[in-house]
């Protein structure tokens, strides 16, 4: 199970006590995972090529893509730049993935900015949403094993009680927002 902690404008920095938790603050020794993404060079069109959109949010677009060399599946999040937002607002949420560790927590490779946009690689979940694969289940007539549900409810719980820790809140989570790493579909 993966979840997708980067949805606009949902990631917000705790304030503790006076002093609002910052990305830098987040950014102590280089994790495994935050010292093998590259922020702010890679560029995504020489690597891979655009296989699908499978997503489209007022502030941007998802697309599946396919990496030339190693043919694994990605998924390229653009976020075009509110009026609102500065450039340090734009990447806060790149910059904040890069920075979480943990094995529920959805995947980036990379990160780049082109224009007013910041485009981020990321894990490509095969199961897709957990809410669609649960109803697609019902629709087929299976049945939900509790096991199953109980361990997708607690990985979840996981996820937030680490995001917590670092100080950051997830101002949207819901069903759509909750990602299955794997398909769960008997082919």
């Amino acid at each position: 199970l993966a979840l997708e902690w980067l949805q606009e404008a949902n990631l917000t920095m705790l304030s503790r006590g006076t002093k609002k938790t910052t990305v830098a603050d987040m950014c102590g020794p280089a994790t495994l995972r935050s010292s093998l993404v590259s922020g702010g060079q890679y560029q995504v069109d020489a690597n891979a090529e655009e296989c699908e959109l499978i997503g489209q949010g007022a502030y941007g677009m998802v697309h599946k893509v396919k990496d030339k060399v190693t043919g694994q599946s990605k998924v390229l999040k653009s976020v075009v730049r509110p009026e609102s937002w500065d450039d340090e607002r734009l990447k806060m949420e790149a910059q904040i993935l890069q920075n979480l560790d943990h094995p529920h927590i959805l995947r980036i490779f990379s990160w780049y900015e082109e224009g007013d946009a910041i485009n981020i690689v990321m894990e490509h979940c095969d199961g897709g949403e957990l809410l669609k694969a649960i109803r697609e289940g019902r629709r087929k007539g299976e049945q939900l094993a509790e096991t199953w549900a109980a361990t997708a409810i607690r990985q979840s719980f996981q996820a937030l009680v680490y995001i917590h820790s670092k100080g950051v809140v997830h101002k949207d989570l819901k069903g759509q927002n909750l990602l299955l790493l794997h398909s769960t579909s008997q082919a």
